[in-house]
């Protein structure tokens, strides 16, 4: 599977979490905040899979790579019917908009100021233009919501072009829904690999002197070629068989746990990775959710948010140690061993102390938490610097 390595900075812990849970009851392995499931990936190998997240973009991964039947694999008719769609509904949008796109090429390979300025003039030639678009048939939520910030005019109009040939294709019943799932995921990491951002879509770069080559760089790069790249890279993980036992959730993870108490089957261990700061997760993930559910949302702020998107009570000072208190709590009543990752410093006053109290209220064995050294990013150091030394700690609670 090609990785998102942009999202998380967890995976370095994935081998000591599937090291801990080879002493624990059997039973599937829960993510329960589960993002690319870094640490799903390293138990995987010993156990089954349940997932959950939130965010439409992390169910859409987990469930491609954990419960797909197969990989994708096009059929030559199916990839001419996509090429052709994709270059017919490109070049109609392109031409809805008159010069733009030439007017933008030129503008890249001029002066440094020729170079800054097209990316406002962008954002003032495409917005304001969604109603009339969608009324003729267009797909165009990239180019009138993030053309000019995120991505270049062209970039979008691609974007929303490799979109409008996949729906169609399945529409028209040339690709399947797991084959679609494939496209889609395909089209998010062509997203992120292009984007003109930091790493994550808190939010954009604004172009100036000391980063314009970056940004132009950026915007060279082709959506379409680096999408037909990752659709040959994607595949699922493990063997059809294991695949076919594993679960997909998506709901706020305290929410999840209350309603798992009413089954009968429980996972054996969960694992809680939750947010550490008071920087909502949804900022980072809002284009890709965009990708995903192509749902024309209101956006709101430089970062061009999602007006609907998701907040966390883990990530607001006065709810996290309640949040805690509730999951530890709704994990304990289903019998599971409980796994929680979290830094020195997070947002939660004295965690170390408040989190093994908590543990120790409801759980019967509570070990000492396993200390390790860790880096964390700062998402963009709008605070300080962008990374940053701390401990990780790794705290075990079982019956």
């Amino acid at each position: 599977m090609a990785q998102f390595s942009y999202m998380g900075t967890k995976r370095q812990l994935a081998s000591v979490i599937e090291q801990q849970t080879r002493q624990l009851q059997p039973g599937p392995f829960m993510d329960l905040f589960s993002g690319i499931s870094a640490a799903g990936m390293a138990v995987g190998k010993n156990r089954n899979i349940w997932c959950n997240d939130v965010q439409n973009f992390s169910c859409t991964l987990t469930r491609a790579v954990y419960t797909s039947t197969s990989a994708y694999r096009p059929k030559r008719n199916t990839t001419n019917y996509i090429t052709d769609k994709f270059y017919s509904h490109r070049k109609k949008l392109l031409t809805s908009f008159g010069n733009l796109h030439a007017y933008e090429e030129k503008s890249l390979a001029s002066t440094i100021e020729r170079k800054i300025e097209i990316q406002s003039e962008i954002v003032l030639s495409t917005r304001g233009h969604q109603d009339a678009l969608r009324s003729q048939g267009f797909n165009c939520l990239f180019t009138t919501t993030h053309a000019g910030t995120y991505f270049g005019f062209l970039q979008s109009v691609e974007i929303d072009s490799i979109r409008y040939a996949i729906d169609l294709a399945l529409n028209e019943q040339e690709i399947d829904k797991e084959s679609h799932r494939w496209m889609v995921l395909a089209l998010c990491q062509a997203v992120a690999s292009v984007s003109n951002s930091t790493g994550h879509f808190a939010q954009y770069l604004t172009a100036k002197p000391s980063n314009v080559s970056r940004v132009v760089s950026k915007r060279r790069r082709s959506v379409w070629n680096e999408w037909l790249l990752y659709l040959k890279e994607l595949k699922p993980f493990g063997q059809p068989s294991w695949r076919s036992k594993n679960k997909i959730f998506q709901s706020e993870a305290n929410t999840l746990l209350s309603a798992l108490a009413a089954g009968i089957e429980r996972p054996g261990i969960i694992y809680a990775d939750p947010p550490y700061t008071e920087d909502q997760y949804s900022r980072f993930y809002h284009v890709l959710e965009n990708v995903v559910l192509y749902d024309y949302p209101t956006v709101t702020g430089k970062g061009e948010y999602r007006q609907d998107r998701f907040s966390s009570d883990f990530s607001l000072a006065g709810n996290v140690v309640g949040a805690f208190e509730r999951m530890i709590k709704n994990a304990s009543k289903l019998g599971s061993a409980l796994m929680i990752s979290y830094p020195n410093n997070g947002l939660m006053k004295n965690s170390t102390e408040t989190i093994l109290s908590l543990l120790r209220q409801s759980f019967p064995i509570v070990n000492d938490p396993i200390v390790i050294p860790h880096t964390h990013s700062t998402m963009g150091a709008s605070k300080g610097l962008q990374k940053h030394s701390v401990n990780e700690l790794i705290f075990l609670a079982k019956h």
